[in-house]
């Protein structure tokens, strides 16, 4: 057994009339071995994303794109990050050790930048144990790709980037974007 990596809950942004609460929390939940598998999976796949993955939802996955165009208010099942500079290219599914996971790519629209951002989407059935609408910094925030975990009632997300900037930006449009 891996031993657990601790996560620091980060707040979302409060939306007008909401309040924000700024607390820390640690867990024990999100295992070692599921942040390597996830930081391994974006950075080998989101390199040839055009490739390795078919480039829609993964079909395999049954409902799972209806719980993100919900969990989004989105006609399609991945989040908008195009307002951040980044536009979707591609998703698939991924194998062991991610099994009914799909792997969201984003690219860089800026000229020269070859930084990719990617979402990875589980269904939610209480793994990890994390509360709903908050946000958790799951790899040591110098991570050269840190990751930012989150759960709906429907699923569970991973994001990573290419530096914590990106991440932090990631997370934090995502945050806005989500269907209360």
């Amino acid at each position: 057994l891996c031993a657990g990596m601790a996560l620091t809950y980060l707040p979302q942004r409060s939306r007008p009339g909401q309040q924000s609460t700024a607390t820390t929390r640690e867990h024990r939940d999100v295992p070692v071995s599921l942040v390597a598998a996830v930081t391994g999976v974006h950075v080998d796949c989101s390199r040839f994303a055009a490739r390795l993955h078919p480039g829609e939802f993964p079909k395999e996955l049954g409902e799972l794109p209806a719980a993100v165009q919900q969990d989004f208010s989105r006609d399609v099942p991945y989040p908008d990050l195009s307002a951040m500079g980044y536009r979707f290219i591609d998703a698939g599914r991924c194998s062991k050790p991610l099994r009914n996971t799909a792997h969201l790519v984003y690219e860089s629209t800026r000229k020269n930048m070859t930084d990719k951002v990617s979402i990875f989407v589980q269904p939610y059935s209480g793994q990890p144990a994390l509360e709903a609408g908050k946000f958790y910094l799951v790899s040591d925030a110098s991570s050269p790709h840190p990751m930012f975990a989150w759960r709906t009632q429907r699923a569970v997300y991973f994001l990573v980037a290419d530096d914590m900037q990106v991440a932090e930006q990631a997370r934090t449009h995502v945050a806005s974007a989500l269907t209360p």
